[in-house]
């Protein structure tokens, strides 16, 4: 084999996946600490592949970022501070009449700013996780992505774009992506959420097969439902919970089913049922203490049963 060759392979291999290429995992906590340390579990167990995970902390108040950094530096996960003040310069073109912060708003910025920062250039996989996104079950992102080197959930009819909740790009095989942008606001005259402005990034780039991620909606409960989340497909209500046959053919396992009869309020899942949205966990919709006590209290139940299973 002459050195030509040999230059050549590697060269390529750099291009693709790096000497030492490891998917990215990127998650961003606005509060709750106590959901990091269960996505790192959760990774430790079920990701297939070699990876990095870092968390973006976008804390509005010097105490709850503090508690974020700690629990990042307990784990050993890297934490990157994005500064309260980019919101207010904006970090991303806003709108007349779109004043940030808004959590759609704070949402996309913070996305943006790990994209430019630690994502566009990277040699392998990035993936877009929310806070209260969890795996659980076994997964491969370089598998997932290995015939469509970007997938999400899509949304919008006219104005297609991605929902910015999960999000997996593979960099090397993505044209142009500096020019990734999931800012939101208005596109000819719709208005589209965070994540909306990768519509021009797909509309530019006709030739990238775009992968869909399918969501399962479960225990809805209407007046709990965010208005946004109606447009993620069809919803499963409380009441139906309990039909065996319809949750199997979903494709949940045993532990899935178990926990979605128990009755949290408004979950989903994701991609086969291997990511679980817990749903508004930075209480944007302003839902009190017992609500949240209650939903938090059957998915520890939950993670802890499936951490637990050999």
């Amino acid at each position: 084999m002459n050195k030509q060759f040999l230059l050549l392979y590697f060269t390529t291999l750099i291009m693709s996946h790096g000497i030492d290429g490891k998917v990215r995992l990127f998650t961003y906590a606005y509060n709750r600490p106590d959901f990091i340390e269960i996505q790192d579990k959760l990774f430790k167990k079920f990701v297939l592949d070699d990876y990095e995970f870092i968390v973006f902390d976008d804390a509005p108040n010097q105490q709850m970022s503090q508690q974020i950094a700690s629990t990042c530096a307990k784990l050993g996960i890297e934490c990157v501070r994005f500064d309260q003040a980019l919101h207010a310069r904006p970090y991303l073109p806003r709108i007349p009449g779109d004043h940030a912060p808004t959590p759609s708003v704070r949402h996309a910025e913070i996305a943006q700013y790990s994209l430019d920062t630690y994502g566009i250039g990277h040699n392998d996989i990035v993936a877009i996780i929310d806070a209260d996104m969890f795996l659980v079950k076994p997964f491969s992102f370089r598998e997932y992505v290995k015939e469509c080197p970007l997938a999400g959930y899509i949304k919008g009819d006219r104005i297609k774009f991605l929902w910015l909740g999960l999000i997996v790009m593979d960099m090397p095989h993505l044209p142009d992506p500096q020019d990734l942008s999931v800012n939101l606001g208005t596109i000819d005259g719709e208005w589209v959420d965070s994540g909306g402005h990768l519509h021009y990034y797909m509309r530019n780039h006709p030739e990238i097969k775009v992968k869909h991620i399918d969501a399962i909606n479960l225990n809805a409960v209407s007046q709990d439902l965010p208005a946004q989340f109606l447009l993620m497909g069809p919803y499963h209500t409380m009441e139906e919970r309990f039909n065996s046959m319809m949750l199997k053919s979903l494709g949940l396992d045993e532990e899935q089913i178990n926990f979605v009869r128990a009755g949290p309020i408004n979950i989903q899942f994701f991609a086969n049922a291997h990511f679980l949205h817990y749903m508004t966990a930075s209480n944007w919709d302003h839902k009190n203490d017992m609500w949240h006590a209650r939903k938090t209290m059957l998915f520890d139940q939950y993670i802890n049963t499936i951490i637990a299973a050999s």
